[in-house]
């Protein structure tokens, strides 16, 4: 028993007993029945102490607190006399105000603990793309300018290639191909930030490569390029202790929501839910008749 009371699907669900208990004795009420009295309480008056302060960076007069008092009794006074003429009713703004405040109460009313390691390692398993690692390159590249050369660029790498390949001296290298406005080296570059250099489908190219030769040429946004990828560090699973922190936000985000939505079906199951369905009908058909009478 117990440890039943420790779990936060059974505090969502008291404090959903709770308050519908209390709407439920509100309905019963008359605006005269209510409760006239106003109790101005000390835990206010230190949120408006501490709210004063913040804004003012000095403690209030005696005259600007008793100010603050009466304008916090009279918000409440018209609070309580908008809700006896039901001002509150068919507003969707309040509605939903009203409806967020008790999701965010059933929200800080979880009290989910720490999980456990296999519960961090069954999550890290089901989600694991959300973790992965991405592959990275390291490679160096000649360039060669179609804009510059036309036609001539591909066959241009072509005989560059064969010169590398039959043994050219590393100093020949520079003197290959055209500038290039950006890097000529990239060392642990992800995937991702070489397809925005590059453009789409160039990554994806030179990790079909063998290392440490050169290939190509292989086109580019910018022309073509012989490439020699020096290192391929695959795409792999992260292990728990690297991302232990970021899998136990999600695993906390996740068991809150759940447990929030298990709270709301069990509130939910109070009512009884009545559509008018000739309306919903009216409204589903709506848009099509719109759009075939602007046709016409």
């Amino acid at each position: 028993m117990k440890q039943l009371l420790h779990e936060p699907l059974m505090h969502f669900l008291l404090i959903g007993g709770l308050l519908f208990g209390l709407f439920s004795l509100r309905g019963n009420q008359t605006p005269g029945e209510a409760s006239n009295r106003i109790h101005i309480t000390a835990g206010e008056i230190e949120q408006m102490l501490a709210t004063f302060v913040g804004q003012r960076l000095r403690p209030p007069s005696e005259e600007e607190m008793k100010g603050l008092i009466s304008a916090r009794v009279q918000e409440e006074v018209l609070y309580r006399e908008a809700l006896g003429m039901g001002l509150d009713r068919d507003d969707t703004i309040v509605r939903r105000r009203l409806a967020q405040k008790l999701e965010f109460l059933m929200e800080d009313l979880s009290e989910l603990g720490s999980p456990t390691d296999a519960e961090l390692i069954a999550f890290l398993n089901e989600h694991g793309d959300r973790y992965q690692v991405p592959g990275r390159l390291s490679f160096e590249h000649i360039y060669f300018s179609v804009g510059q050369r036309g036609k001539r660029a591909e066959q241009d790498a072509k005989n560059d290639l064969a010169r590398l390949r039959a043994g050219a001296p590393a100093a020949a290298v520079n003197q290959m191909g055209d500038a290039f406005l950006l890097e000529y080296v990239y060392k642990q570059s992800a995937r991702e930030e070489i397809e925005k250099v590059f453009g789409p489908g160039f990554a994806g190219e030179l990790a079909k490569l063998p290392l440490r030769e050169w290939q190509g040429p292989i086109a580019s946004g910018y022309g073509v390029h012989l490439v020699r990828v020096e290192e391929h560090e695959m795409s792999h699973a992260s292990g728990l202790e690297s991302v232990r922190e970021q899998v136990k936000r999600d695993w906390l985000d996740a068991r809150r929501s759940q447990l929030k939505e298990a709270a709301i079906k069990k509130l939910r199951e109070r009512y009884e839910v009545v559509i008018d369905d000739k309306s919903l009908r009216a409204a589903v058909l709506a848009p099509s008749e719109v759009g075939s009478g602007s046709e016409r």
